[in-house]
């Protein structure tokens, strides 16, 4: 991985736990490392511009982490965006890419709002379920406030994110009742016996995860659009 790629990803990461979300900070620099090493992220891979019409993109990873891909397509929609007023880029061929507000934050510095999603592996189950289904699917929103301080918003769409599952369990901590089943579907509050499980979801949330699945699939998997 190049220097400046790799100050990206360690950016992603200290900035996350500067800003106390300790589920996508320097906590997952091992799963990375393992990604990197032996599940077949390319650390060489460089993010294109896969398909482009005016200000709508696809951006392609190059198969590297996602926080390189997620970065140039924020980078891509700001310049768009002081063009044309806004601008939208879903990406492919990626990997996970750590906080949401990470990058919707970006336009913050230009006096724009950023939004910036993801969809992610299953490790949820519907309202009412208890088998991976669905992804949490985070979201991340930063509107500038000028004198009154900036709004950023980062959620995912779940009872609990599992990389705050993975900080309870290192810190040897309960997590909360309701946000995680255990292997034999059952409510659990030991944080090591849910993480290899399913997490909750609320009502309003599982619908919503599996529209927000749809609609990034379609996007990326869109038919060709030729560059002009």
């Amino acid at each position: 991985m190049s220097n400046s790629d790799a100050d990206t990803v360690a950016g992603s990461l200290v900035e996350a736990d500067l800003r106390c979300i300790h589920s996508h900070g320097v906590l997952r620099a091992p799963d990375y490392v393992g990604k990197l090493r032996h599940e077949g992220v390319d650390p060489t891979g460089q993010p294109h511009i896969a398909k482009e019409f005016g200000n709508l993109a696809v951006v392609d990873c190059g198969n590297n982490l996602g926080q390189i891909g997620m970065m140039s397509a924020a980078q891509w929609c700001i310049e768009k965006a002081q063009e044309a007023g806004i601008a939208f880029a879903p990406i492919s061929n990626s990997n996970h890419a750590g906080t949401m507000e990470y990058y919707a934050r970006k336009a913050l510095a230009e006096g724009m709002i950023g939004i910036c999603g993801t969809n992610a592996l299953p490790t949820m189950a519907p309202w009412g379920g208890k088998d991976k289904l669905v992804g949490i699917n985070p979201l991340g929103i930063a509107i500038p406030g000028g004198s009154e301080g900036d709004f950023v918003l980062d959620i995912a769409l779940g009872e609990m994110a599992h990389g705050k599952i993975c900080v309870f369990a290192q810190k040897g901590e309960p997590i909360p009742e309701t946000c995680a089943y255990d292997a034999d579907g059952k409510s659990t509050t030991d944080a090591a016996a849910a993480l290899p499980a399913v997490a909750t979801s609320l009502h309003r949330c599982s619908p919503r995860s599996t529209l927000c699945c749809c609609h990034r699939r379609m996007c990326t998997r869109a038919a060709p659009i030729e560059r002009h």
